[in-house]
């Protein structure tokens, strides 16, 4: 992970059942230089964990957005510094590039341009969202989801909370030193 903001992000999606690539290369060619999505996710219609991947363990503040019968991806951007430039986020050759990666349409050039002005897109049975995650109270931005890092952080902890008792015990399982400081913390209390 490159930051403390990304990891939460993060464990945030894969805690919302999703599958999650961190810092995907959107590699240059001839309309865009270099860039990077911090998190590209993809969740499916039934996902089921029986620890924390059932219907009453998800955020409604997102998954309550989708339609359940939908395969769902998200190109989620994270900021947490107080002073970014919100006008360089979601640009539609990012876009285009992270669609592509998705395969959920050929039509990247018009899609691409469809999402650049909103903060959704469905395509047959996919949905396609950007999503904000930041320290802003408000979101600097009206055309994609905005997601507060403090209740990105406090979803998690709640997670922990609910979970202590498996979530203790596997926490070596668990790729983060983030997160399992997180769930130690929570069964110290």
């Amino acid at each position: 992970m490159s930051n403390y903001g990304e990891e939460l992000a993060y464990w945030y999606l894969r805690l919302n059942g999703f599958f999650t690539i961190n810092n995907f290369v959107l590699h240059h060619n001839r309309e865009g230089r270099t860039s990077d999505a911090d998190i590209l996710a993809v969740r499916f219609p039934y996902v089921y964990e029986e620890v924390g991947g059932r219907d009453e363990d998800w955020d409604n503040q997102l998954v309550g957005r989708f339609n359940k019968d939908k395969i769902v991806g998200l190109i989620c951007e994270v900021k947490t510094g107080l002073d970014f430039d919100e006008t360089k986020l979601f640009k539609e050759v990012n876009l285009s590039k992270a669609l592509g990666r998705f395969g959920f349409t050929e039509r990247l050039d018009r899609q691409a341009d469809e999402l650049s002005i909103k903060p959704s897109l469905t395509i047959d049975n996919y949905e396609i969202y950007k999503v904000l995650i930041s320290t802003d109270p408000q979101s600097p931005r009206t055309d994609c989801l905005h997601i507060k890092l403090v209740d990105v952080q406090r979803f998690i902890k709640e997670r922990m909370k609910k979970y202590v008792y498996r979530k203790l015990s596997d926490r070596m399982f668990f790729q983060s030193e983030l997160l399992q400081y997180m769930i130690w913390e929570e069964s110290m209390k």
